[in-house]
C-alpha cells in the first residue's frame, strides 16, 4: 500500500503532474501560489492565459477593478463587461481571484486619493458595489495598491500617501465590505518594500490597521540590491522580520514563526548574535513520529530591525484620472532604487550584517513561546499557526529579466522564484505569494517593466514558468517539516511532506555549485530526482568516486551536484542524511 501511495505522490510532487487547481471556496485555498495579471488593462487573451496559468499550477490571480473605470458618471456605478469576463472565467475554472480596490476617481478630491468625507463615501459605495456584484465568485480583496508612493495617480498627486489617510479609508471601507459579504477576506497594506523599510506599514499598524482588515499584504522587491541582499534568502529573512513586527502588535511578541528562527539567514553575517539555542521543536505530524530537530541557531529574530529591502522607485504610468482608460497601472520605476540611493539593502540590523557569509548556523530553535505550539491551530496550508499570528501575503514579488542594470538572467530568475516560494513555507503566518507578473508587459529588452513575466508577451514560457510548475504541488499541498543540518552553511535542505511521501528541496544559497553526498540506511529504496524546470529521473543508491581509480562502490551513498536551481528529491527518505559537501566551483580559467 505504501508503494502505491509513493507512486501517486511522487508523480504529484516530483514529476510535476500538477494540473491541480483549487476550487474557489471560503477564504484562501491553503498556501496561495499566485500570479498577477493585467486583464483589466486589456492585456493578454483571457482564456489562453488562464490555460497557461492552470498548467503552471497557479491557484490564484491578482488583478483589479479600478474605481475610475466603474464610476464614469458621478453616482452611477457600472461594471465593465471585460472585467466581468475575466473574473467569471477564472472563477469558473476554480482559479481564485484577488481583486484590488484601487485608484482615484476624477469626481472626488480632484482625482487624488480619497481623503475627504465625500470621496471616502464614494469609495465605500464603489467597494460595496464590487463585492456585491461578484458575490461568491471573489473571496479575496486588497484595499488599494501602493498607497505609500502614489501609484495609479496623475503626476501632481504622485507623492507619498500618509499612513493616517490610508487607515482613515480602511476604517470606513472595511466594515462596509464585510457587511456586503461577510465571507470575503480583506487585505490591507499593499505597500512597497520601501514603505515597510521607512516605517509606513508600521505606522498604519500603530494607527489600528489590524482592526480593519483580515490580513496584511506587502510587495517585497529586492532586485535592485547587491548580492547577497538581492537573493531570495535575504528577502525571506527580511519578510520574517515583517511578520515578527505584525505579531508583536497583535499580541504575540516573542513567538517566532515555526521553524524560522534558526533557519532564515537573518543573523548569518559577521555581526551575528552568538546566542546558541538548545532546543527541540516537536511538530505533530500525520501519523509520523514527532521531529527531534536539535538546533544551534542564533537569535535570528531577536531584534528585527530589518532595514531591509530597498524600495521601489516611485512611479508607474498614471492611471487615467478621468477613469476612461483607468487601467494603465504599469510602474515605471521599480528599477529606480538606484536613483534613491538603494543599490543595496540597508542591512544594519543586529545579527544581519548582511548574510555576508550566508551561513546557516542552525535550525528550528526552541523559543520561550514553545508552549504556544501546543495550542496553535493548523491552517489550511498545513502549517501550524501560532497565537498572535497575522495572516501575511506578498501580493507582488519578482526579478525582472531585462538586459542591463538590475536585470536578472532568466535562468537565475527561475532559481530565485523556486527558492523564495519554498522558503515562504517555513513561516506559520505566511499564506501566499502572487508573482509579479504572469506575462511580460512588452518587448523592450532593456526595460524592467516589460520583463517581469513568467511568460513572454506571446505566452512563450520562460525558465521560471517551468520551475513554478514543478514546485507548485510541493508549495501548495506539501507540509513543511524542517531544515536539515548540513556541513556547509551555504547548502540549504528544506524537508517537506507531500501526502505520505517525503520531498526534499536542495540548493546553494550563494549560487555556487556543490557536490552533495547523501547516505541512506535503506539502499534498496530508490529515489526520484528532479532539477526544477527539467525532467525527473529515478535512480538507485550507489556512489563511486571513480576519479580515484582505487575507490570502491559505496552502495548506500548517492552524489548530486547542487547549484542555484533547487533540486527536488523524493520517496521515503527516512534514514537519509547529508554526510559530505564538496565545493565544485565553475569559474572560468584565466590566461596569464
Amino acid at each position: 500500500m505504501r508503494r502505491a501511495h509513493s507512486v501517486v505522490y511522487l508523480l504529484i510532487a516530483i514529476l510535476g503532474v500538477c494540473d491541480v487547481v483549487h476550487a474557489q471556496g471560503e477564504g484562501t485555498p491553503g498556501f496561495v501560489v499566485g500570479a498577477c495579471t493585467h486583464f483589466s488593462q486589456g492585456k493578454g487573451i483571457v482564456d489562453r492565459n488562464l490555460d497557461r496559468i492552470q498548467q503552471a499550477g497557479i491557484t490564484s490571480i491578482r488583478d483589479e477593478v479600478p474605481w475610475g473605470a466603474l464610476e464614469r458618471e458621478k453616482g452611477k456605478l457600472v461594471m465593465p463587461e471585460s472585467f466581468d469576463t475575466y473574473v467569471r472565467q477564472a472563477a469558473a475554472r476554480g482559479v481564485s481571484v484577488l481583486l484590488i480596490l484601487d485608484y482615484a476617481n476624477r469626481f472626488y478630491d480632484d482625482g487624488d486619493r480619497p481623503r475627504s468625507p465625500e470621496a471616502i463615501e464614494g469609495f465605500c459605495r464603489y467597494a460595496e458595489f464590487v463585492v456585491r456584484h461578484f458575490g461568491k465568485h471573489v473571496r479575496l480583496y486588497e484595499v488599494w495598491n501602493e498607497w505609500d508612493i502614489g501609484i495609479g495617480l496623475s503626476e501632481r498627486y504622485r507623492k507619498g500617501g500618509s499612513a493616517e489617510d490610508y487607515v482613515k479609508l480602511l476604517r470606513a471601507v472595511y466594515p462596509r465590505i464585510k457587511a456586503a459579504n461577510p465571507g470575503v477576506m480583506v487585505m490591507a497594506g499593499g505597500c512597497t518594500s520601501g514603505g515597510v523599510k521607512k516605517g509606513w506599514l508600521e505606522e498604519t499598524i500603530k494607527l489600528g490597521a489590524l482592526d480593519f482588515c483580515d490580513a496584511i499584504s506587502i510587495h517585497s522587491y529586492n532586485y535592485s540590491a547587491k548580492f547577497p541582499q538581492r537573493g531570495p534568502e535575504a528577502c525571506s529573512a527580511w519578510m520574517t522580520g515583517v511578520q515578527e513586527m505584525l505579531r508583536r502588535y497583535k499580541g504575540g511578541a516573542g513567538v517566532p514563526p515555526l521553524g524560522v528562527a534558526g533557519i532564515l539567514p537573518a543573523v548569518r553575517g559577521r555581526d551575528a548574535l552568538d546566542t546558541k539555542a538548545q532546543g527541540q521543536d516537536a511538530l505533530a505530524t500525520q501519523g509520523r513520529d514527532a521531529l527531534d530537530t536539535k538546533t544551534q541557531g542564533r537569535d535570528a529574530l531577536a531584534t528585527q530591525g530589518q532595514d531591509a529591502l530597498a524600495t521601489k522607485m516611485q512611479g508607474r504610468d498614471a492611471l487615467d484620472t478621468q477613469g476612461q482608460d483607468a487601467l494603465a497601472t504599469k510602474t515605471q520605476g521599480r528599477d529606480a532604487l538606484a536613483t534613491q540611493g538603494q543599490d543595496a539593502l540597508a542591512t544594519k540590523t543586529q545579527g544581519q550584517d548582511a548574510l555576508a557569509t550566508q551561513g546557516r548556523d542552525a535550525l528550528a530553535t526552541k523559543t520561550h513561546g514553545q508552549d504556544a505550539l501546543a495550542t496553535g491551530r493548523v491552517t489550511a496550508s498545513g502549517v501550524r499557526s501560532l497565537p498572535g499570528d497575522v495572516p501575511f501575503y506578498v501580493t507582488e514579488m519578482g526579478w525582472p529579466t531585462h538586459v542591463g542594470r538590475n536585470g536578472t538572467d532568466p535562468e537565475l530568475a527561475g532559481s530565485y522564484l523556486a527558492r523564495l516560494y519554498l522558503l515562504a513555507r517555513t513561516s506559520a503566518s505566511f499564506q501566499g505569494i502572487w508573482w509579479y507578473d504572469f506575462q511580460d508587459d512588452g518587448w523592450k529588452a532593456d526595460y524592467n517593466e516589460d520583463n517581469f513575466g513568467l511568460v513572454r508577451p506571446d505566452l512563450t514560457p520562460k525558465p521560471a514558468y517551468h520551475v513554478l510548475r514543478h514546485i507548485a504541488p510541493v508549495v501548495a499541498h506539501g507540509r513543511f517539516v524542517d531544515c536539515l543540518p548540513t556541513p556547509d552553511e551555504n547548502l540549504w535542505v528544506l524537508r517537506f511532506q507531500v501526502g505520505r511521501e517525503d520531498c526534499w528541496a536542495l540548493w546553494s544559497a550563494d549560487d555556487q555549485e556543490r557536490q552533495v553526498i547523501l547516505q541512506t540506511e535503506v539502499p534498496a529504496r530508490p529515489v526520484m530526482i528532479r532539477q526544477t524546470g527539467h525532467e525527473a529521473y529515478l535512480t538507485k543508491w550507489g556512489f563511486r568516486d571513480w576519479t580515484n581509480r582505487r575507490s570502491e562502490l559505496v552502495p548506500n551513498r548517492l552524489s548530486l551536484v547542487v547549484g542555484p536551481r533547487p533540486y527536488l528529491i523524493g520517496n521515503d527518505l527516512s534514514g537519509v542524511s547529508v554526510v559530505e559537501v564538496i565545493a565544485r566551483l565553475r569559474q572560468a580559467a584565466t590566461t596569464p
